[in-house]
């Protein structure tokens, strides 16, 4: 049986981030899940109008880019 613990091997560690880098890109290529595990991180999309739309804040805790797996595309910005 394969425990919790004994998946962190498969984790690749990334960061820290500054305030205002992207974790990714809307359209950037799929690569990756990420975990939040300090601070918070801000998904968004810009509008037909150009302006920004707020997805949500993400937490420690949560995970990120879930929603990129089936495109192989982020489908929004992550900050």
């Amino acid at each position: 049986a394969i425990h919790l613990a004994d998946l962190h091997v498969l984790v690749e560690h990334v960061g820290p981030f500054r305030t205002g880098d992207y974790v990714f890109r809307e359209g950037d290529e799929f690569n990756a899940i990420a975990a939040v595990r300090a601070g918070a991180v801000k998904t968004s999309i810009l509008d037909p109008s150009g302006c920004e739309q707020v997805l949500g804040f993400h937490l420690p805790g949560e995970v990120i880019g879930l929603n990129a797996i089936h495109a192989s595309r982020y489908p929004c910005d992550a900050v």
